[in-house]
C-alpha cells in the first residue's frame, strides 16, 4: 500500500498485489560474542552473547570452553553455561572462550568468542589477621600464627618480628628475628611486639601485621641460692657477704643490709650504716649472731633474701699495746701509781693489778699480799728494793698479762707531815685538851714530842706553857679566856720535823649545872595565870634564864613548845584545857647553856560556868543555896582505875583499889587503898594534882577525896609514892576524870515514938518539869495513904533560892490525888508511883515528905528506891538511891 501526498491539499493511496507466504529467517551472528574480566584465578569472567539477526524470537544458550595457552584444543567446561565463570586454581595456564548458540523457529546458529588471556594464578590475600600467643614477660617465648589467607596455592609464609612503643606505634623490625617464635629480652620490657607475615605464591607476595601484644613485663628477681656469710665471727674480724644466685630480668642490682640478732639468730635488727659487701664485727656484736639481707632489684621491683645466721660473735681477747708504767717518787712513805697501759680487745676490759717487790736490780720479784690497787704507799719493807706491777686484763674473750718496768730503788724518808696536828677536846675550865699529833709519813721508827702554847683568843701572842710536854693538858681557872696550840715534833733516824696545830677554841668557864627542878605555881585553869620558878643552877655568874612553856598530853607525854610562851608566867587558854603544862628553863652563862624541864602540871581545868548559866545556856540551878548538885557537893567519876597490881622494887607486889564510875559526895567520898607488905614499906604518900592527901593505916594505906577536891579540873592526876625500907621511892600515877553532877536523888527515913517519916528529894542543875517516885510497898499497901490530916508536904526551891512549902492532903478515893489546884503543882499516887508535875519554871529542888503515925515502913538499908525525872532540854532520866536512916523530927 502506497500513500502519496504533496503540497496540494489531499492524498492518494495505491495498493500492490499480495505476495506469496513469507518464510522466517534463521539466526545470523552479526556481532561476535565476547568475554570480559581479568584472567586470574579467583576472578570472574563475564560472557557477552554478541549481536544476532533473524526472525524473532531468538533464544541464546552459552557454553564456557577451556582452551590451551595458544587458544586451541578448546573443550567444554561441564556445567558452566551461565553468563559468568569463576576462575579456579586449576584454570591457571589455560585460556577461556564462550560459545553462544542462537535459535529461532527457522533454526540455530553458533558463534564463539575470542579466547581470553592466559589465566594467571591469584596472589595471596589475608582473610584474618595473624596473631601472637605466649606470656607478655621478658624471657618468655612468643609464637606467631599466620592467620587465614586466600590465593592460589601453594602459599609460602615468612615472619618478621617488630618492636613497638607501648601504645603500638613506631614499630621497627627486630634484627635477625624472622622465625615463627621469638624469645623476649630485656629490651622488650615496657614495649609491645607484633609479627609481620608475608604470604607468597606464584601470583605474588602480600604482608599483614598482627595485633600488638600487651606491654612486655620484666621478670622479677628470684633467689635460687641463698646469700651466705664467710669469715670468722669475732670482734674486729671482717665478714664477707655472698649475694647468692638470682634469676630475673636483667640488669639486676644488689643492695645489702647487715643485721644483728639474738644468739640463736632470732629477733634481728638492722645495723645502722652496715650496707656494704663486707662488715667488721664490733663490740656491740659480741654474743649476737649476724645475718645479711641481700635485695635484688630490676624493673619489676626489689626482692630480698636472708642468709643463715652466723655463730654468736666472739669477744676479742685483750692484747697489750703499751706496757704498764709506774710513776711517782720511790721514797718511803710516798705513793707510787701505776697506769695499766693501753690494751686492745672487746670492752669491757677489767684490770687486776698485782704489785711485786723485787731486789735492787729489779729481779727476784714476789707478790705483795693485798697490794692490788692503782697506787701503793711505800713502807719500810720497800726501802732498798724496787717495785713492779703485773696487770692482768680480762674480758669475755679471755685474758692477757703485761708487766711494767721496775721502779727506782726505794729511798728512806724523814718524817713528813700529812695532816696538821689538832687540839681535841672541849675548851672549858676543868676539862682536858688532847694533842692529836696528825698524820706523818717517814721511815720507822718515828718518835713524837709535844709542847703546849697559851695564846690570845685569836691564836696570836703564844707563849710556851712551862712543863706542859704531855699530849694531854688540863685546863685551870687561869686558862679561861685563852686559846691553846700544840707543837708536835716527829723524829726518826733520817731526821725530824715540827708542826704547830691550829689554835683551840677560847677556854670558857663551866656552863650552868641544874641542881633543882623548876616548878609551876598556881592552879592550872583556863584564864588563871601560872608562874614558873627557875629551879636551881650552879655555875660561874652572871647566869641568865630563859623560859619555854610546853603543852603536853594529860599524862605529861608528847610535849610541844607553845609559840610565844617564853616568859616566866603563862596564862592557859582554851587550847590548853585538859592538857598538862611543862616549863623548860634554860640557864646561860659565858660557858654555855643548860636546860631543865619542870614536872608536868595537872591538866588545865576549863573556866567555871558563868554564875546562873549552865553549859547548855539555861539557868544553873546548882547555885541554889543548899543544892546537893553544886560543884563542891557532887562530882561524877567518868573514868578511873578500879583495881591494879604492880611490882615495886624493894617492896614487891602491891595492889591499888580505886572506885571508878561513881558519884563522889560529902557523905560518900572517893576512896583509894594501896595494899603492900608493911615490913618492906617505910612510907606511902598520895598526891592529887600535886597536893598531898592525908593517909591512914599501914599495910593498907587509905585516903579519902571529897568532891570539893575534884571540882577544879576535869582530869586529875593521882600519884602514889611508895618508899621501901631499903631503896629509892617508886611512883605510880593514875588519871581520874570527873564532871559535875547534873542531877542527884536522895532519900531519908526517921522513926519517933509517934510514927515513921520518909523524905524523897531530887536536886538538879536544870529546871525540873516532872518527877515520878517508886514508893516502898509498905507505904502504899492497904490503907497506908488514906485521907488524914498531916499526910505530908511538898517543898520546892526555885532559881534565886525562893522556897515554897505545900501540904499534901488525903487521897481522894481511887484517884490518889494528894495535891492539886490552879497554879499549883499536881501530886498524885497510883500503882505504887508518886508523880509530881506542873512544877514552876526554875525549880531546882523538889522534896516530898510523907509521914505515917504508928506505922513502920521498913529498914532503910534494905530498901533501894527508884525515881525518874525530866528537866528542861533533856529526856527522862532514871535515878536510884538507898533509903538511909535518920533521927529526929
Amino acid at each position: 500500500v502506497v500513500s502519496a501526498d504533496n503540497a496540494a491539499p489531499g492524498s492518494q493511496t495505491a495498493t500492490s498485489p499480495v505476495t506469496g507466504v513469507i518464510a522466517p529467517a534463521p539466526p545470523v551472528n552479526t556481532g561476535a560474542p565476547a568475554v570480559s574480566g581479568t584472567a586470574t584465578a579467583g576472578r570472574t569472567l563475564t560472557a557477552d552473547d554478541g549481536a544476532w539477526a533473524g526472525t524473532p524470537a531468538i533464544a541464546t544458550t552459552r557454553q564456557w570452553q577451556r582452551c590451551d595457552a595458544l587458544g586451541s584444543g578448546c573443550l567444554d567446561v561441564p556445567g558452566e553455561t551461565g553468563t559468568t565463570y569463576v576462575l579456579a586454581d586449576g584454570d591457571v595456564g589455560a585460556t577461556f572462550r564462550i560459545v553462544v548458540t542462537a535459535a529461532n523457529a527457522a533454526g540455530s546458529a553458533a558463534a564463539a568468542s575470542a579466547v581470553t588471556a592466559i589465566v594467571q594464578p591469584a596472589p595471596p590475600v589475608n582473610a584474618s589477621a595473624p596473631w601472637v600467643t605466649g606470656t607478655a614477660l621478658t624471657q618468655e617465648t612468643l609464637t606467631a600464627h599466620q592467620g587465614t589467607w586466600t590465593g592460589t596455592g601453594p602459599i609460602g609464609f615468612a615472619f618478621r618480628w617488630q618492636r613497638c612503643d607501648a601504645d603500638g606505634t613506631n614499630c621497627a623490625d627486630i634484627d635477625f628475628e624472622t622465625n615463627q617464635t621469638y624469645t623476649t629480652t630485656i629490651e622488650d620490657v615496657g614495649r609491645t611486639l607484633r609479627v609481620v607475615v608475608t604470604a607468597t605464591n606464584a601470583g605474588g607476595s602480600t604482608e599483614q601485621a598482627s595485633l600488638e601484644t600487651p606491654v612486655i613485663a620484666g621478670l622479677a628477681p628470684q633467689n635460687t641460692t641463698a646469700p651466705s656469710i664467710s669469715g670468722t665471727p669475732r670482734d674486729g674480724e671482717t665478714l664477707t657477704a655472698d649475694d647468692g644466685t638470682w634469676t630475673g630480668s636483667a640488669p639486676l642490682s644488689f643492695d645489702r643490709q647487715w643485721r644483728r640478732c639474738d644468739a640463736d639468730g632470732t629477733t634481728c635488727a638492722d645495723i645502722p650504716g652496715a650496707a656494704g659487701p663486707t662488715y667488721e664485727a664490733t663490740p656491740d656484736d659480741v654474743g649476737h649472731a649476724l645475718r645479711v639481707v641481700v635485695t635484688a632489684s630490676n624493673t619489676e621491683g626489689p626482692v630480698s633474701a636472708t642468709s643463715d645466721a652466723t655463730a654468736p660473735v666472739a669477744a676479742r681477747p685483750p692484747a697489750n699495746t703499751t706496757a704498764p708504767a709506774i710513776s711517782g717518787l720511790a721514797r718511803d712513805t710516798l705513793t707510787l701509781d701505776v697506769a695499766v697501759g693501753d690494751w686492745s680487745g672487746t670492752p669491757a676490759i677489767t684490770y687486776v693489778r698485782q704489785w711485786q717487790r723485787c731486789d735492787g736490780a729489779g729481779a727476784n720479784c714476789a707478790d705483795i699480799p693485798g697490794a692490788d690497787g692503782a697506787s701503793l704507799v711505800l713502807g719500810p719493807d720497800d726501802v732498798g728494793r724496787t717495785l713492779r706491777v703485773t696487770v692482768t686484763a680480762t674480758n669475755a674473750g679471755g685474758q692477757g698479762t703485761a708487766t711494767s718496768a721496775p721502779s727506782d730503788v726505794v729511798a728512806p724518808s724523814s718524817p713528813l707531815v700529812l695532816r696538821q696536828p689538832q687540839v681535841v677536846g672541849e675548851a672549858r675550865q676543868g676539862a682536858t685538851l688532847t694533842a692529836d699529833k696528825g698524820d706523818w709519813a717517814g721511815t720507822p721508827a718515828i718518835g713524837f714530842a709535844y709542847r703546849w702554847k697559851r695564846c690570845d683568843p685569836d691564836g696570836t701572842n703564844c707563849q710556851d706553857v712551862v712543863g706542859a710536854t704531855d699530849p694531854v693538858l688540863t685546863l685551870g681557872p687561869g686558862d679561861v679566856g685563852f686559846s691553846f696550840r700544840v707543837v708536835v715534833t716527829a723524829f726518826n733516824a733520817a731526821g725530824s720535823a715540827a708542826m704547830v696545830s691550829a689554835q683551840s677554841d677560847e677556854v670558857l668557864p663551866p656552863k650552868p649545872v641544874a641542881a633543882g627542878v623548876p616548878e609551876i605555881t598556881g592552879v592550872p585553869g583556863e584564864g588563871v595565870p601560872l608562874t614558873a620558878t627557875t629551879g636551881t643552877f650552879t655555875g660561874t655568874g652572871p647566869i641568865t634564864y630563859a623560859y619555854r612553856w610546853q603543852r603536853c598530853e594529860a599524862d605529861g607525854s608528847a610535849c610541844t613548845d607553845i609559840p610565844g610562851a617564853t616568859t616566866a608566867s603563862y596564862t592557859p587558854g582554851p587550847e590548853d584545857v585538859g592538857r598538862a603544862l611543862v616549863v623548860v628553863v634554860t640557864a646561860t652563862n659565858r660557858g654555855g647553856s643548860t636546860s631543865q624541864a619542870s614536872r608536868p602540871s595537872v591538866p588545865v581545868a576549863p573556866i567555871p560556868t558563868d554564875p546562873g548559866v549552865t553549859s547548855s545556856g539555861g539557868p544553873d540551878l546548882s547555885r541554889i543555896p543548899g543544892s546537893k548538885v553544886a560543884t563542891r557537893m557532887c562530882q561524877v567519876i567518868e573514868n578511873g582505875v578500879g583495881f591494879r597490881r604492880a611490882n615495886i622494887p624493894g617492896v614487891g607486889p602491891v595492889r591499888l583499889r580505886l572506885r571508878a564510875e561513881a558519884i563522889v559526895v560529902p557523905e560518900s567520898p572517893l576512896r583509894a587503898t594501896l595494899s603492900a607488905p608493911a615490913e618492906r614499906t617505910r612510907r606511902v604518900s598520895f598526891r592529887l594534882d600535886g597536893r598531898r592527901l592525908q593517909v591512914t593505916g599501914r599495910g593498907e594505906w587509905k585516903v579519902s577525896v571529897t568532891p570539893q577536891a575534884l571540882a577544879t579540873a576535869g582530869r586529875h592526876r593521882l600519884a602514889i609514892i611508895t618508899t621501901p625500907t631499903v631503896g629509892r621511892p617508886s611512883r605510880m600515877t593514875e588519871v581520874v576524870t570527873t564532871v559535875p553532877c547534873t542531877m542527884r536523888y536522895t532519900a531519908g527515913m526517921w522513926r519517933t515514938n509517934v510514927g515513921t517519916g520518909m523524905r524523897l528529894r531530887v536536886d538538879s542543875r536544870r529546871s525540873l518539869r516532872r518527877l515520878a517516885f517508886r514508893l516502898p510497898s509498905a507505904l502504899v499497901s492497904g490503907r497506908a495513904l488514906q485521907a488524914q490530916t498531916g499526910l505530908g508536904r511538898l517543898r520546892i526551891v526555885q532559881e534565886g533560892g525562893r522556897s515554897t512549902m505545900m501540904t499534901l492532903g488525903g487521897a481522894s478515893g481511887a484517884s490518889g490525888v494528894l495535891l492539886s489546884g490552879t497554879g499549883r503543882p499536881r501530886v498524885i499516887v497510883r500503882d505504887g508511883l508518886l508523880r509530881v508535875s506542873g512544877l514552876p519554871a526554875g525549880t531546882g529542888i523538889v522534896e516530898v515528905t510523907l509521914y505515917q503515925p504508928g506505922r513502920r515502913i521498913g529498914r532503910a538499908k534494905a530498901i533501894r528506891l527508884r525515881a525518874s525525872a525530866t528537866a528542861d532540854g533533856a529526856g527522862a532520866r532514871s535515878l536510884t538511891t538507898l533509903l538511909r536512916r535518920a533521927t529526929g523530927n
